[in-house]
């Protein structure tokens, strides 16, 4: 192993950490019956929450929907941004300054919004 790669490897496993602290939470919320105030961990653990969350039947459907969104957005994002990734990628352009600022706008545009839409 590299020297490079040995070092990496705490801030990767670091980060992972910091990415899967919040869905551990939510994980302990789902099995805690009884949560107080002052403590850290639930006093009392079950499945409550699980079937408060399961009960109404919803949870499929919502998992059903959210799985839609994502493969919808996903496809359209490749769809647009694969050949723009190509064209930057290849450098086969010939004017290449403007698509820089176009494939940016969507960065730049909600920034500038409410600075516009304040001013009288």
């Amino acid at each position: 192993m590299t020297r490079r790669r040995a070092s990496s490897r705490p801030v990767a496993i670091a980060a992972a950490g910091l990415f899967a602290l919040p869905l551990a939470a939510l994980v302990v919320q789902a099995f805690g019956d009884e949560w107080r105030y002052p403590a850290l961990l639930p006093q009392r653990l079950g499945l409550r929450g699980i079937d408060a969350a399961l009960a109404t039947g919803a949870a499929g459907t919502a998992f059903a929907n959210s799985a839609a969104v994502a493969v919808v957005s996903t496809a359209i994002a490749l769809l647009l941004g694969w050949p723009a990734a190509r064209a930057l990628g290849e450098r086969r352009l010939r004017h290449p300054g403007p698509l820089p600022l176009l494939l940016a706008l969507p960065l730049l545009v909600p920034g500038y919004a409410p600075g516009v839409g304040l001013t009288p």
